[in-house]
């Protein structure tokens, strides 16, 4: 035999080898599927199940087929139970074949099914090029259905950090290429894994707020969005500070708005004060509800940043004084204080028209500054909205305790850095309400719920009803705290003095 047909016989067992290996690897993925779907904890059941299944079948399934044989051949005799029923032990291993069979052939054809999508997907990832020092690909080991439409791939990454698959241009082309959205990539250090969750599921390009808001069920929280696994909310507590960036037209004024009415929905007790020196454009509409407050020049904005500051600073003392790290609103009976700043960068405006407005907005940084340091532990959040974010707009330390960002469209590479970190604002699809919300490392698509003036109104009202029962029989524990003369107590009614003045202007 020449050197040339044994080459020519080696490449063919090489592929008969694997055309064996891939059968035999296809029913061991078939076994996994059929595990799978009827959950690991039961497979022994159902195994069990199958078993008695295919016995009793195989019978009945052959003495059928004998029964309708026997009756076109011999011209179709009458029916007889006790024929019918003769056990026959070639008719049975004919029909137990056959269904044994059926039952291989349903195995194989799920691992087959299994096999494609994880070769699939295994090549989407030699797509990015990603490598370890020893020249090693990332390599799927298993695809893990969670819901409809959704995914969860295990990789294995030896030597290959998380970052790898964050970065701008891997993200967006793993997008692109798995054919859906990626939802989140987390890292298995022991196991040197890489958890990739994926979301074929098309995101809708409309929400309504009032469809969602029955999922405020948490303490102060609000409606991030529909995202592509469900509806998002988060509690403002853990954040504890909120960014809500976006250029003209994308969405931004409505955010601000659904956010403020989130919070006003969500339970427990708490106080939003309103900074908007637009001439209270966005902040108008919300005059009405008796726990908001709504500050529309820079000298008011500064006055009550200092009362804020000087209760921020008392409830130090009284964290002290009991020997707690922490505000709890409900135990300590302190009202959790949320201030919302309306295009930040009018109130930290570094070139103001005339001196006195320049010491207002150096007053107000510093203050701002000094709760976005401190305001966690004393149950006092802030949330910022602005077109763009610089340090003239809004302060790096101040950006370092923002946790939460919704980030709309922007227009230029600059303006989504400054925003992200990534280019991820500068690639949102062109539809309105469409934002990427980060929280802490994690970064998902989403949209925005429109709400309605009409629908603020009306909750107005009902909380302006509820305010003057509470005037007239208010608690013991309400007559208790106006009684004890606590800087809080002094605050609040210092604000609604002026609130009932300028409604009385009005």
């Amino acid at each position: 035999m020449t050197t040339q047909q044994k080459t020519q016989s080696n490449i063919n067992w090489d592929k008969v080898g694997d055309f064996i290996l891939s059968f035999f690897r296809s029913f061991y993925y078939g076994i996994k599927e059929f595990k799978r779907f009827f959950k690991n904890d039961k497979i022994h059941k159902v195994s069990l199940f199958a078993a008695f299944n295919l016995f009793v079948f195989s019978f009945f399934y052959s003495r059928t087929l004998h029964f309708f044989a026997a009756r076109h051949l011999n011209g179709w005799p009458s029916f007889k139970l006790h024929e019918y029923l003769v056990f026959d032990v070639n008719q049975f291993v004919l029909g137990f074949t056959g269904l044994a069979l059926f039952y291989l052939a349903f195995i194989f054809f799920l691992g087959a099914c299994y096999a494609h999508r994880k070769k699939k997907y295994q090549n989407n990832l030699n797509m990015l090029g990603i490598k370890n020092g020893n020249g090693d690909s990332p390599k799927v080991l298993d695809i893990t259905p969670c819901t409809p439409g959704r995914d969860k791939i295990i990789v294995q990454s030896p030597g290959i950090p998380k970052e790898k698959y964050t970065t701008d241009g891997a993200f967006n082309t793993m997008n692109m290429a798995f054919g859906g959205y990626i939802e989140s990539i987390d890292e298995i250090v022991n196991k040197k894994q890489v958890e990739i969750f994926l979301n074929k599921k098309p995101l809708t390009k409309a929400c309504n707020y009032e469809s969602v808001k029955m999922e405020l069920t948490d303490d102060d929280s609000f409606i991030v969005g529909q995202g592509h696994s469900g509806v998002v909310t988060q509690k403002i507590a853990e954040l504890p500070h909120l960014l809500i960036a976006g250029t003209t037209g994308s969405g931004k004024s409505n955010c601000f708005r659904q956010v403020v009415m989130g919070l006003l929905d969500s339970p427990g007790r708490k106080r939003i004060y309103l900074l908007d020196l637009k001439n209270g454009v966005e902040a108008q509409i919300f005059k009405d509800f008796p726990n908001v407050y709504i500050s529309k020049e820079i000298e008011t904005a500064v006055s009550l940043l200092k009362d804020l500051k000087e209760v921020m600073d008392d409830r130090y003392k009284f964290l002290e004084r009991n020997r707690r790290n922490q505000i709890d609103p409900l135990r300590d009976s302190r009202d959790r204080i949320i201030i919302l700043i309306d295009e930040c960068s009018v109130l930290f405006d570094k070139s103001p028209a005339n001196p006195q407005e320049a010491d207002y907005t150096a007053q107000a940084r510093s203050l701002v500054d000094s709760l976005a340091k401190l305001g966690r532990a004393a149950a006092i959040n802030l949330v910022f909205a602005t077109q763009k974010i610089t340090k003239e707009t809004l302060n790096t330390t101040v950006q370092e305790n923002v946790e939460g960002r919704f980030a709309f469209a922007q227009k230029t590479l600059a303006g989504s850095l400054n925003v992200l970190g990534n280019k991820r604002a500068l690639d949102i699809p062109k539809i309105k309400g469409r934002c990427i919300w980060n929280s802490f490392a994690s970064y998902e698509e989403v949209q925005v719920p429109l709400i309605s003036e009409k629908y603020i109104l009306k909750r107005a009202e009902i909380e302006i009803e509820n305010a003057k029962q509470r005037e007239k029989f208010p608690t013991r524990e309400e007559i208790h705290l106006r009684s004890m003369g606590r800087k809080e107590e002094a605050v609040i009614d210092g604000h609604k003095e002026v609130k009932q003045n300028g409604a009385c202007d009005g």
